[in-house]
């Protein structure tokens, strides 16, 4: 098989049979509900950050425009309550740029273990479920408490 070449295309080498995917939902089959609000409150997260733009439109075109005032605090708590759903994206993001910001101020020293954070936290022993398990908690609060302010 072809690799690091992008002038051939690669080939499966068995094809993809629908029996693999029995296999993995033994394995899923636990953690099923899990796994279906992880992925559901992780489009949530997706579909709320699409609204960034249209935000900013309206208080650029109508609440800045006609001063108004009421109209710009929706807007912001709106913007605000899309930051809050997405804290867990701010802060995989935010732990590249302070860890690559770190690393040209000190010429080589590191803040975490290894970027995004999520790595620092396989590096200190955290197991992967764990640290989904964590972060979808998190996301679950955030969402909740964004939901709360509206």
């Amino acid at each position: 098989m072809a690799r690091n070449k992008f002038d051939v295309d690669e080939r499966l080498e068995t094809p993809f049979d629908f029996r693999h995917l029995k296999r993995v939902g033994v394995y899923i089959g636990k953690h099923k509900w899990k796994m279906l609000l992880a992925l559901l409150l992780s489009a949530l997260a997706s579909v709320t950050s699409l609204a960034v733009p249209k935000i900013t439109q309206t208080v650029m075109d109508v609440a800045v425009p006609q001063k108004n005032v009421d109209l710009l605090l929706k807007m912001a708590l709106a913007l605000m309550g899309i930051i809050v759903v997405g804290i867990v994206y701010i802060c995989e993001a935010a732990s590249v740029i302070l860890q690559v910001g770190y690393f040209k101020l000190t010429h080589g020293k590191r803040l975490f273990k290894m970027a995004p954070i999520h790595h620092h936290f396989e590096k200190c022993g955290w197991s992967e479920i764990k640290i989904v398990g964590v972060f979808s908690l998190i996301t679950l609060i955030a969402g909740a408490i964004s939901l709360l302010g509206l």
